[in-house]
């Protein structure tokens, strides 16, 4: 399991929830929430490594602008992405200002989203004080073909597999066509996933298959 903590700003129940199962399911550690008040009582209690906010809250004493402004102070390492159903140049420009990482629309794209989480992620990562020394490198030994279906099936398949088990759950268990609806979107998407994954390593496998056959 990853682990890693990532924030949810949203005043929309059903978003929240969408955004926060698809994150579990992908291993990491949501935090929901629905004001920027709970964002940034969340923000200063836990070191998030990143944070999805909202930018249209609802709220007349502090909307997303403001949230990543606090979030940002209180945790600087911490790489916001926003999402607004409303987007325009000046939010956008204000925001990166603030220095959010990435400016999404909603509805947004569960595979761009989930793209831009990982690298937000991996620069949140590298922010941290003091590199991690290289480690030694190893020849690994040859594998043979069953090792390698066994380590394919082990790192590529089994935990999105897992995640269309869950989200065949979530759909049958939503409480609206929305939601259930919502989760389909994501399940497609794991789906979609699993296929191309199947097929980069079947044409892997021909070609090391046509590579011995030449040699």
């Amino acid at each position: 399991m990853d682990g890693r903590k990532i924030l949810i700003v949203d005043d929309e129940s059903s978003l929240r929830k969408v955004l926060g199962d698809l994150l579990r399911l992908r291993g990491y550690a949501p935090d929901p929430v629905a004001t920027g008040a709970e964002a940034v009582a969340a923000a200063k209690a836990t070191q998030h490594d990143a944070a999805i906010v909202d930018l249209g809250l609802g709220e007349e004493e502090m909307n997303g602008l403001d949230v990543i402004k606090e979030i940002k102070r209180c945790s600087p390492r911490t790489e916001c992405i926003v999402l607004t159903g409303m987007p325009s140049q000046e939010s956008a420009i204000q925001a990166m200002n603030l220095g959010a990482y990435a400016y999404l629309r909603k509805p947004f794209d569960v595979a761009e989203l989930l793209q831009t989480i990982a690298k937000a992620l991996e620069k949140s990562a590298g922010s941290g004080d003091g590199a991690k020394p290289a480690a030694p490198s190893i020849r690994p030994q040859a594998k043979s073909a069953g090792q390698k279906f066994a380590d394919y099936v082990r790192d590529e398949l089994r935990s999105p597999l897992g995640s269309v088990i869950g989200l065949t759950q979530n759909i049958v268990e939503a409480e609206s066509l929305e939601d259930a609806q919502a989760f389909a979107r994501i399940l497609q998407t794991e789906a979609q996933g699993v296929v191309e994954n199947l097929d980069r390593f079947l044409a892997k496998v021909a070609a090391d298959q046509a590579e011995r056959r030449n040699s």
